[in-house]
């Protein structure tokens, strides 16, 4: 396992079993990006100026963030390991919505 995920599992337990898992991620998640939001201009700075100088990834990433490209929904889901069932059910469940979903 993953060291950062070692150290959230037993961050969430010493915080006791009074919240819920749900309630204890949601505050991890609060706390990350009350975190991150201060540095967001300089990581995006960062982030376009390895850009310009011809890093692949970081074009990527910044075009993606912005809404100039879109991934593959399939690649999108591989990334976040959500297996093909559960896409199936998630695509069962948008039935009859007038947008279309991605293969």
């Amino acid at each position: 396992m993953h060291p950062f995920a070692v150290n959230m599992l037993n961050e969430l337990n010493e915080r006791g079993s009074g919240n819920t898992l749900q309630e204890q991620l949601e505050q991890v998640r609060h706390e990350a990006v009350a975190r991150v939001v201060p540095h967001v201009p300089e990581i995006l700075d960062s982030l376009v100026d390895k850009a310009k100088r011809g890093n692949v990834s970081a074009a990527r990433l910044v075009l993606e963030m912005c809404g100039l490209v879109r991934r593959p929904a399939a690649m999108v889901a591989t990334q976040i390991n959500i297996t093909q069932e559960e896409i199936d059910r998630l695509r069962r469940g948008l039935e009859g919505y007038s947008f279309e979903v991605e293969a």
